[in-house]
């Protein structure tokens, strides 16, 4: 699964809309991950963490 746009806001509905259902339980484990290191939670981080799952997901 790659998809290549111009801009941040498809990238980031396309990864949404093709990945979460899939990643759902790592993606919250990574969550709760982040909410113990103190980290503030934002939806760039979300992306961020979001990205990195998806990334290691299609290799």
């Amino acid at each position: 699964m790659n998809y290549k746009t111009t801009t941040k806001n498809t990238q980031l509905g396309v990864v949404a809309r093709t990945n979460v259902a899939i990643d759902r339980e790592v993606y919250d484990k990574a969550m709760a991950y982040a909410k113990t290191k103190g980290m503030k939670l934002n939806k760039v981080v979300e992306f961020a963490i979001l990205d990195y799952l998806t990334k290691a997901q299609t290799k």
